[in-house]
């Protein structure tokens, strides 16, 4: 009886899937990389999934033809801890700086 049991034990050992998939749950779907642009996260119509602290909103200034530049040097001269921008528009003129808790 106990000779079964530990070929029972040890064969379901064997075959059983022990391995994790390397792709996340299709629940996932939303999950994404991150990029950094002069040290800030940025995030363009999306939020981050890490707690945050809102600092404040910086805008970009009115001449800039690159906005994205003009608002990044704005934001760390503004708020040096920030850690990321949250763009809710795709313009990328205004945005809100973010601290991660």
């Amino acid at each position: 009886m106990y000779q079964k049991f530990l070929i029972i034990a040890a064969l379901s050992l064997f075959t059983s899937d022990t391995t994790k998939p390397t792709t996340p749950p299709m629940a996932d779907k939303n999950a994404a990389t991150v990029e950094q642009i002069r040290g800030v996260y940025v995030f363009v119509n999306s939020k981050p999934v890490r707690p945050y602290k809102y600092l404040g909103n910086v805008t970009a200034s009115a001449m800039s033809f690159t906005p994205l530049n003009s608002i990044l040097k704005r934001c760390q001269d503004k708020y040096p801890e920030a850690d990321g921008l949250i763009f809710h528009e795709a313009t990328l003129s205004f945005g809100d700086a973010i601290k991660f808790e």
